[in-house]
């Protein structure tokens, strides 16, 4: 896989952590704590940052959204949330790909650096 394909599933990762308040609203969980906020701002910024990538990749880019993805899988400890089932599966497992994606095109982006 290409540094360009990661950065699409990236973002698409990132569209999918930003509604993840929509989408398990009913989890009365997300009542009164920061966790909507936690999936809005990892989402928003990892969309961002693979926005931003896919115009000009930079390894720094990708470095923070690696770091992402690692804070996405921690936070359900973190933040409190891992009795939620589907917050926490929700969490690790974008949190992986994030990661995985992130890492993957690091090399690239850095040899896109040296030219």
């Amino acid at each position: 896989m290409t540094a360009r394909t990661d950065n699409w599933l990236m973002a698409v990762l990132g569209i999918w952590m930003f509604i993840t308040p929509w989408v398990f609203s009913d989890t009365a969980f997300f009542a009164g704590t920061g966790v909507a906020t936690n999936f809005w701002i990892v989402g928003g910024s990892v969309v961002v940052l693979s926005l931003f990538a896919l115009q000009k990749l930079q390894a720094w880019e990708e470095g923070i959204n690696l770091i992402l993805g690692i804070w996405m899988f921690l936070s359900p400890w973190v933040l409190g949330f891992s009795s939620s089932r589907p917050l926490l599966w929700n969490a690790l497992i974008s949190g992986v790909l994030v990661a995985a994606l992130a890492g993957a095109a690091l090399p690239e982006a850095r040899r896109a650096e040296a030219v």
